[in-house]
């Protein structure tokens, strides 16, 4: 789920990306991360308020198979950020702004991270739905199916 996000008008170094968000998290009182893994391009600074920055990199000649697991281990969940990225492009029309100035900016990409957001949700309410039906109809086949906790 996204918790914070912020809109540029000039092409930024991705390094420079980032510092806004722990700050946004923490003006509206949200839980900081001890670790946030980030894409390659935002080298820079390794800690931000408290909170470590791991950017992917290849693994140490020296590094033991364990240790190389644990840094993909890791790093594998900063590569889904471009993909998050192109969708917000192309699924909720991030690939050009229509609205203008520094507040236009900001608001378009509030807009899509709430779209996204509130999709991801009606996906959980509709497995669940589906759970709960499948539960009263086919209650002989409860062992088939998982119900999590919610």
């Amino acid at each position: 789920m996204t918790v914070a996000i912020k809109g540029f008008l000039e092409n930024l170094f991705d390094g420079y990306t980032i510092e806004p968000l722990p700050n946004q998290m923490e003006e509206n009182d949200l839980y900081l991360p001890k670790k946030l893994v980030y894409e390659r391009g935002g080298k820079g600074k390794a800690q931000i308020r408290g909170v470590k920055i791991l950017i992917p990199s290849p693994p140490k000649a020296g590094d033991s198979r364990y240790q190389k697991q644990m840094k993909r281990k890791k790093c594998i969940t900063g590569a889904a950020v471009e993909p998050v990225t192109g969708h917000l492009k192309t699924d909720f029309r991030m690939q050009q702004n229509y609205l203008s100035g520094e507040t236009g900016v900001q608001l378009n990409a509030f807009l899509a991270a709430t779209a996204r957001n509130l999709k991801r949700m009606m996906e959980k309410l509709k497995k669940q739905i589906l759970q709960i039906i499948f539960c009263l109809f086919f209650p002989q086949n409860l062992h088939l199916f998982y119900l999590p906790a919610v």
